[in-house]
């Protein structure tokens, strides 16, 4: 069938699966976030060492956030945001979604809460 399909029309046709890939790559939500890392990647992990890593991705997280608020500004700023911080942001919220639950499930009274990581 796809060969049968003349040149405009196929051209048609990938176009309308790529506008809807882009378009459904443009939410940030916390089911992709999580599902993006391994389950039980932080069991292992004490909670000095939560709180180390936890700091530096929160830190890489709120640089990312940044990044994208000021390039979604600009012109083609969507599609920046797709190819160039998207799926790192999406990793590092889902580390620290998980390092949160590894943290919690411990007791580290050292790790930060989503409230503090958001101030600092």
């Amino acid at each position: 069938m796809w060969l049968r399909l003349s040149s405009a029309r196929r051209h048609n046709a990938v176009a309308a699966v790529c506008a809807a890939a882009f378009l459904a790559g443009c939410s940030y939500n916390d089911d992709m976030a999580s599902a993006i890392v391994a389950p039980g990647k932080y069991q292992l992990y004490t909670c000095a060492d939560l709180t180390s890593r936890g700091r530096e991705t929160a830190k890489r997280e709120r640089e990312l956030k940044a990044l994208i608020e000021k390039s979604e500004q600009g012109a083609g700023g969507a599609l920046v945001n797709i190819l160039a911080y998207r799926t790192e942001y999406l990793t590092a919220r889902g580390e620290l979604m998980q390092m949160e639950a590894a943290a919690s499930a411990k007791n580290c009274a050292s790790f930060l809460s989503i409230s503090e990581r958001a101030v600092q």
